[in-house]
């Protein structure tokens, strides 16, 4: 852990709407003896407290009237159009402010090669851009141009290409009245560069390519006679006709995948917090762009879709890459800090190796096994210098470290906090994830632990392998495993069956929660995870694929509140897989559960009615 001092809370505006509605008036009075560039820059601030402010009422903060709201929420479009003509348009800017606005359009243009039509749809959007720059105003930070290239440069897409052989063959047939001889095949090389990754601020996109080799095909021919050189009779006539074909490699596979790891990476690092990147994403919005940043973030990008497992109701047994003898520190700072198990695990991991690193300190002078400095874990009103304390200091004193503001936590019930204490050190952890905004932002909060984004994606792939590779027993209402190949995936009353519904097929089985909590589902067959994914219309979603005495079908869990295996991991027959949730497009909770022979597909032409497969 290199992070010396933790991000800064965010602050909610400790104002009511009829104080915005007055300092809104103050300040557009003030705007008039501006110029133009000073108009927008006090736009950009107005609208960012004016939203907060929005954000304030809506989630019940204050309690204003009405009519007052809807006047606030009036002025703030009227505001941020005004931000929009300033720097979109470029309407009414004065000589500095179209100089800034030119600049922005430069730097997202210079951001992709514009000749090339594969990369102009990632340019960075000057839109994005100026949401940015509108969050610094409110902090009172001037972006200037450094600033606009920056934050261009940082979101700009990568693009990665591979070498491809396309080569040509060929070869000559030469035919006479004796017959035809080949000649030997000969190639030409012949090396293109084909995309195969892309990186951009909001999305991942992967091609993949197959051989293609063609036919060979008459390319020409020529012909000389043979003539006796007695008569001058011609005796025959030597044809010989080129032959060649070419190996191509046509894209067998297009995968775009939405993902905001970069432009979540560059906002961590301005130091931004939820609520920041909320209106990052609002301000873009009302701009005209399009973007999911917020639903990614706490859903599929949060814990890169691993998450929501704090809290389990059951027995989770480690897989073998975890020493058991940590779990119990994990799991019980899990229930205090609600930071989930796997990810602690995946951080003593990537720190120390579960505390078989030698000496366990780093060269900035992190120490123990989740690599604390001691400042951070003991205050830093004691630090003096890079981190560290006086040697003559008591680190493990809890009145020391209460008294200097410090993160350390007796994990053990010993008396002391103890850096060098696995339960000491993990529940200090979790206290500071939790303290960096976990349960609503985790990358953040990890992100926080290292400042880096390798170290954010390097955690979040240990957790996801940990994750799956435990097995978890669930309390509570499991459904009982029968005889045959197929179970039941979870108990409860089926609400909605197979067959049309409100003038739509419904291609699987609804089981409702029935105002239970926890409901538990299962694997019906043992089988492979084909995917396990958050889906805009599916929710948090499992698909199973299994082979039952030769014959192969793929079931689907659908709108699940959380998901406990991944992509690839083998699952046996009763095998958890999450509870039953309301995510997606759903009505109310309930598990929709669908299963097709052989396959699913995006018609839904397999699917089979699941009472006539297994046992309800």
């Amino acid at each position: 852990m290199n992070s010396l001092i933790p991000q800064q809370r965010d602050q909610e505006e400790n104002v009511v709407v009829r104080t915005g509605k007055k300092f809104a008036i103050k300040k557009m009075r003030k705007l008039f003896k501006k110029g133009a560039l000073a108009v927008a820059k006090a736009l950009m601030r107005m609208t960012i407290v004016l939203t907060k402010m929005l954000i304030t009422f809506l989630v019940g903060i204050f309690g204003p009237s009405l009519l007052l709201f809807i006047g606030v929420i009036f002025l703030v479009i009227i505001i941020f159009m005004s931000v929009q003509l300033f720097y979109s348009e470029g309407v009414g800017l004065d000589k500095v402010g179209k100089e800034l606005r030119d600049y922005i359009i430069l730097q997202s243009n210079q951001s992709v090669d514009l000749n090339d039509p594969l990369q102009r749809p990632y340019k960075v959007p000057p839109e994005l851009i100026i949401a940015v720059m509108q969050i610094e105003y409110n902090y009172d930070r001037t972006p200037d141009k450094e600033f606009i290239k920056r934050i261009a440069e940082l979101l700009k897409p990568t693009f990665e290409y591979d070498q491809y052989n396309e080569y040509t063959e060929s070869y000559t047939e030469t035919c006479s009245k004796d017959g035809c001889t080949r000649s030997p095949i000969t190639r030409t090389d012949h090396y293109v560069s084909k995309l195969t990754h892309i990186e951009a601020w909001n999305t991942q996109a992967n091609y993949t390519y197959k051989k293609r080799l063609g036919s060979f095909e008459k390319t020409g021919c020529s012909s000389r006679d043979i003539s006796d050189p007695k008569t001058g009779e011609v005796i025959d006539t030597i044809t010989t006709c080129k032959y060649t074909r070419k190996m191509t490699y046509v894209l067998e596979s297009s995968v775009n995948t939405e993902d905001y790891s970069m432009l979540d990476s560059v906002l961590n690092s301005l130091g931004y917090g939820l609520n920041d990147k909320k209106m990052v994403e609002a301000l873009y919005l009302l701009s005209g762009g399009k973007i999911n940043y917020i639903n990614w973030l706490q859903t599929t990008g949060g814990l890169g879709g691993i998450g929501g497992f704090a809290g389990f109701d059951g027995t989770i047994i480690p897989g073998d890459n975890i020493p058991a003898q940590f779990m119990k520190f994990y799991i019980d700072a899990e229930k205090k800090y609600g930071v989930d198990w796997y990810v602690l695990a995946a951080i003593h991991y990537v720190e120390t190796g579960f505390s078989t690193h030698k000496t366990m300190v780093s060269s900035v002078g992190a120490i123990g096994p989740m690599q604390f400095l001691p400042a951070t874990w003991v205050g830093w009103k004691y630090n003096i210098g890079g981190g560290q304390v006086s040697p003559s200091l008591d680190i493990t004193s809890l009145a020391v470290i209460k008294a200097g503001g410090g993160y350390g936590k007796d994990g053990d019930g010993d008396g002391k906090a103890d850096p060098w204490n696995e339960a000491d050190a993990i529940h200090t952890a979790a206290s500071y994830l939790a303290a960096n905004g976990y349960s609503s932002n985790p990358r953040g909060a990890i992100w926080q632990y290292n400042h880096a984004e390798w170290y954010v994606n390097k955690v979040l792939n240990f957790a996801s392998v940990f994750r799956s590779g435990a097995t978890y027993l669930a309390n509570g209402d499991v459904p009982q495993a029968t005889k045959g190949a197929f179970m039941r995936p979870a108990t409860g009353e089926i609400t909605s069956g197979f067959g049309p519904r409100w003038g739509k097929m419904h291609y699987g089985v609804d089981i409702g929660l029935g105002g239970r909590s926890n409901v538990p589902i299962v694997a019906v067959a043992d089988g492979v995870v084909k995917r396990s994914y958050y889906s805009s219309s599916y929710g948090n979603v499992v698909f199973i694929q299994h082979n039952i005495n030769g014959v192969t079908y793929e079931t689907v869990y659908a709108h699940m509140k959380n998901r406990a295996v991944s992509e690839g991991q083998r699952v046996k027959k009763g095998q958890f897989l999450g509870y039953m949730g309301a995510t997606g497009h759903v009505t109310g909770p309930h598990l929709h559960f669908e299963i097709h022979q052989p396959s699913w597909n995006t018609t839904k032409s397999n699917a089979v009615n699941p009472v006539t497969i297994m046992p309800f």
